[in-house]
């Protein structure tokens, strides 16, 4: 299939996969993990525009 070429390009291949899958998994991760933060930080008052979460909610500005 690849020659004599073989022993080079199916462990680059191989390489590509590992490190494509373990992007993929770090990004999934990571997405996760800040959504928990961002809804721990929200139960906890603070609201995604920096302003606190009652007075966001009452229509108040700064």
């Amino acid at each position: 299939m690849f020659g004599k070429h073989a022993a080079f390009i199916l462990p680059a291949y191989a390489i590509t996969l590992v490190v494509a899958v373990a992007l993929v998994v770090w990004i999934v991760l990571g997405y996760r993990s800040r959504q928990r933060e961002i809804a721990r930080l929200e139960r906890g008052g603070a609201s995604r525009h920096g302003r606190k979460a009652d007075r966001a909610s009452s229509g108040e500005t700064r």
